[in-house]
């Protein structure tokens, strides 16, 4: 085992880093540094994920990598949305394996080593209105959308237009009850952080769904 890995594994309780975290724990030049990272990928004691973002090998890992966590560090500031967050809270039956998040930056999509993260970019006041700060059993620290803002999210992105529950049940298989056990406070919140017209239009709706 390199010193360098010995160093990532003694010092960052995640199985991927970021190359600022790496400069910390290397002592030497920036040259030096830079040669030490290039042959432990030339070794494949370390993945490349993207550009500044590395992993170590599945051999001196101590858990399979969080995607929801990975997520940030690729493209951020974002959080888990859309179809994965949908499917984490159980609301769609499928599972999703492109990770799915938002952020206010351009749309992005990045293949890596450890899996496809698509990101989507929706305008909002608040990018994370409506988002819960979770961790795993590992502290993998990871953001993720409440279902109805995933929901919203989904719709922004994909353009759809819901006239009534139905239609949602048909299209993404939603159970219907979900949506109206939402109190109205949270739709609310939702509808101060969108300007989007489908938005709104939606939750007028589903405003007058719950008043019956």
């Amino acid at each position: 085992m390199s010193q360098l890995i010995d160093q990532a594994l003694q010092h960052i309780p995640r199985d991927f880093f970021t190359i600022q975290e790496l400069t910390r724990l290397l002592p030497g030049t920036p040259d030096s540094r830079y040669a030490r990272i290039k042959r432990a990928l030339a070794v494949e004691d370390l993945v490349r994920i993207k550009r500044g973002l590395y992993g170590l090998a599945p051999r001196f890992r101590k858990h399979s990598p969080n995607p929801y966590s990975l997520s940030q560090y690729i493209y951020g500031p974002s959080y888990i949305s859309l179809e994965s967050a949908l499917s984490h809270h159980g609301w769609i039956p499928e599972a999703v394996y492109p990770v799915t998040a938002v952020s206010l930056r351009k749309s992005r999509t990045f293949e890596t080593p450890m899996g496809i993260f698509r990101f989507a970019r929706v305008p909002q006041r608040v990018l994370y209105a409506g988002v819960d700060r979770n961790a795993d059993k590992s502290g993998n620290v990871f953001f993720m959308a409440h279902p109805l803002k995933a929901l919203l999210d989904y719709l922004a992105v994909h353009k759809r237009q819901w006239t009534n529950l139905e239609d949602l049940e048909t299209d993404m298989r939603i159970d219907a009850s979900l949506l109206l056990s939402i109190p109205i406070e949270v739709l609310d919140r939702m509808e101060t952080n969108y300007n989007g017209r489908g938005i709104q239009s939606f939750l007028n709706m589903l405003r007058k769904e719950k008043e019956k």
